[in-house]
């Protein structure tokens, strides 16, 4: 026989088992639940994300910005065009002509020897190395990368994903990138993934990967060291397009200063000393100003490669602007040259005797 509080003692016991019982089950399902490795995981993949939207913000402003640099840079040249004509029409010929103002001389001849060189140059990345011309040893390497066999297709994709300013360097520098740099599969083909499914990673951590996934970690890691490559070569190529610019400089600054103050000498106004130094001084002017403007140019050209198809038409404007008015120059320099040697230097045909 049991008593009345016995049996409500046995049932807040039995309350109590079960209430400890469900409460111990969560917090274990809990346990199992959380992974510290998955919420890791998520965060990456929160970063990512977010960096990439990033990218897209800072795609869209430079597009943006770009055709608003392209839109004023016709407008300048419209004007430029226009008031040089009007200067032109105004300007009697038997007056010296000199359209460059002494203060801008570096940067007018300058920029006009940077658009030439960079122009050129831009040209000449924006078609590239493509697939067709590389060396047969290359390609293998292409079809054979990864361990796995590919077509022409699929191997093609993966010499595209080498950094742009790399395969701008040609097969030497292209194979320089490899000895670093191997194919690493971002999903294994054994867990369903795709030989062209992958990334350029270095060499040493893709195969301490061995047959296993890679985490947004460490594709973060190959988007960075493929980002260094890409900076670095570009740095090389933005030398030598500043090298070339600037010594353009130099030579059409010193053909230009060299008539420009040999007249002045000509005539008495300076000496020997004063003609060398003037053009010397202008000459390192120009060309710091063209080094300066080319390197400006390139650099963002290199990183940024959808940059090139607007920049190279844009740096052949610059240049005809700047060829114009320097042709403006020259032939009011022509016209000074041609009468101090006819009435100075008694050179030209003698007035006839009556």
């Amino acid at each position: 026989m049991r008593l009345k509080g016995q049996g409500d003692m046995a049932l807040k016991t039995t309350e109590l088992s079960r209430r400890d019982f469900l409460k111990g089950t969560t917090v274990a399902g809990s346990l199992a639940v959380w992974n510290p490795w998955e919420t890791l995981t998520e965060a990456a993949d929160w970063l990512w994300d977010r960096t990439k939207e990033g990218a897209d913000w800072v795609w869209e402003g430079t597009k943006t910005g770009a055709d608003w640099v392209w839109d004023g840079s016709k407008w300048v040249a419209n004007g430029l065009a226009s008031a040089t004509a009007q200067v032109w029409d105004r300007v009697d010929p038997q007056e010296k002509i000199v359209y460059v103002h002494e203060d801008l001389y570096p940067f007018v001849v300058g920029g006009t020897g940077s658009a030439a060189v960079t122009g050129w140059m831009l040209n000449t990345f924006r078609a590239g190395l493509p697939w067709e011309e590389l060396p047969g040893d290359l390609q293998q390497k292409y079809r054979l990368a990864g361990g796995e066999w590919k077509n022409v297709p699929q191997a093609r994709q993966l010499y595209q994903r080498v950094p742009y300013a790399v395969r701008l360097g040609g097969p030497s520098a292209i194979w320089q990138f490899h000895k670093l740099q191997d194919w690493s599969h971002i999903v294994p083909k054994s867990m369903g993934g795709n030989v062209t499914e992958g990334i350029w990673w270095d060499r040493s951590k893709n195969r301490a990967l061995g047959a296993q996934p890679m985490s947004q970690a460490q594709i973060m890691d190959a988007h960075r060291l493929i980002f260094h490559d890409n900076v670095i070569a570009s740095m090389r190529h933005t030398l030598n397009a500043s090298v070339k610019g600037g010594l353009t400089g130099v030579a059409l600054s010193v053909i230009l200063s060299s008539l420009t103050h040999g007249l002045a000498y000509a005539q008495g106004d300076i000496t020997l000393k004063e003609l060398y130094t003037l053009v010397g001084t202008q000459a390192l002017l120009t060309g710091g100003v063209a080094f300066a403007l080319s390197g400006a140019v390139t650099f963002p050209a290199l990183l940024f490669p959808a940059l090139i198809p607007i920049m190279a038409p844009l740096t052949g404007i610059l240049f005809l602007v700047g060829l114009g008015t320097l042709g403006f120059e020259m032939h009011g320099l022509a016209q000074d040259w041609w009468q101090f040697l006819t009435t100075e230097a008694g050179v030209g045909p003698k007035p006839s005797s009556p």
